[in-house]
């Protein structure tokens, strides 16, 4: 089934890769889809060089994905977005600005990840409340589009965030904690992709907790196979002024 929207975050050269590479295969008949958008506030981004200003969507990506997720516009099934794996953590950002935008009684602050998960690589940042980790010790060429046997060690790939990731927090007590993963799936070539009905159903799914007045503590991480960014933060009442 043809692919009705394709909203691209960012308007970097990387983003302008992936619209001339959908481009070029719907027009050469090998891959199908409606319309294409570059989700970016940069008016001077490179996806100028291939999309018209109809195309180009100003808003931060965070402000357009609540948007579009709370739009009483019908969600069609086959729209997808293609995450920014240039940005630091998008999907963390749409949560956090959920309970600043719909809660004002709640507050957020970004805590720690505490876990003994040892991934190959891995980089904390903001006091350890998010983990950029991948499976390769090595720079990854941005094309790569992660194939059973890894162009870097000419073997099988073993290793996938997704099983990781399960294994991880099937213990978590989910009573105290909301954990929201997004898994890149492919799109095309080395273009990766999530459903955003996907998107919108964990959105819903995180609101509802908060509006039966639920603070937990909340994870949200995006990953494909080798690739991985996760954020944690806890969500508390505001204590009332004097």
């Amino acid at each position: 089934m043809p692919f009705r929207n394709i909203y691209i975050l960012g308007g970097h050269r990387l983003a302008l890769s992936y619209i001339d590479t959908l481009k070029k295969a719907r027009s050469d008949g090998n891959f199908s889809f409606e319309k294409i958008y570059s989700i970016t506030n940069d008016r001077k981004a490179n996806v100028f060089q291939s999309l018209s200003k109809d195309e180009i969507i100003f808003q931060s990506p965070a402000e357009f994905i609540i948007d579009k997720v709370f739009s009483k516009e019908k969600m069609n099934t086959n729209d997808v977005i293609v995450p920014d794996h240039t940005a630091k953590h998008v999907f963390l950002q749409v949560f956090l600005e959920i309970v600043k935008e719909k809660f004002p009684r709640l507050k957020t602050t970004l805590s720690p990840f505490e876990s003994s998960f040892d991934p190959p690589y891995l980089h904390q940042g903001d006091g350890g409340a998010i983990w950029a980790m991948s499976y390769a010790t090595w720079v990854c060429p941005s094309d790569c589009d992660e194939p059973g046997i890894c162009p870097h060690i000419r073997d099988k790939r073993t290793w996938d965030f997704g099983k990781s990731f399960q294994k991880l927090f099937k213990n978590y007590p989910p009573e105290k904690f909301s954990i929201h993963l997004f898994a890149c799936q492919p799109l095309l070539s080395y273009i990766a992709c999530i459903p955003f009905p996907k998107i919108a159903g964990e959105i819903k799914q995180f609101v509802a907790r908060l509006e039966k007045g639920k603070t937990p503590t909340v994870i949200v991480a995006t990953h494909s196979r080798c690739h991985s960014i996760l954020g944690q933060f806890d969500v508390k009442l505001k204590r009332a002024s004097r």
